[in-house]
């Protein structure tokens, strides 16, 4: 579907400026700037402004620059569907880490083993 058909398209240009974001933390930093007592996310009976989500982001993101971690380090986590989940996503955009997520459903302890390179 091209967007001259689809009235619904997101479109960049209208979330922040051309050219100023470089991933979804840098997205959600304008979102919460523009918008800051807004819901960002919403899970189950809980919700968070981008406000909140951003502060929140942005200390965890320092605290695994804090523990070491580097840009382009993979971070893996194994957490349930929820608003902690996605600021974990989001921390590691901002610190420009790789998140990988470990499939709750999917997971065996006796079959697998995570471990840090």
């Amino acid at each position: 579907m091209n967007q001259s058909t689809h009235t619904n398209s997101f479109r960049a240009e209208e979330y922040f400026t051309p050219g100023a974001a470089k991933n979804l933390g840098d997205l959600l930093s304008a979102s919460a700037a523009r918008d800051p007592q807004k819901a960002a996310i919403a899970f189950e009976d809980r919700s968070i402004s981008y406000e909140s989500l951003e502060q929140a982001t942005t200390r965890l993101a320092q605290w695994f620059v804090q523990q070491g971690c580097k840009p382009g380090d993979r971070i893996a986590f194994y957490w349930p569907n929820s608003i902690e989940t996605a600021e974990l996503y989001l921390a590691c955009f901002k610190a420009g880490l790789i998140a990988v997520p470990v499939n709750v459903r999917r997971w065996q302890a006796s079959e697998s083993v995570i471990h840090r390179e």
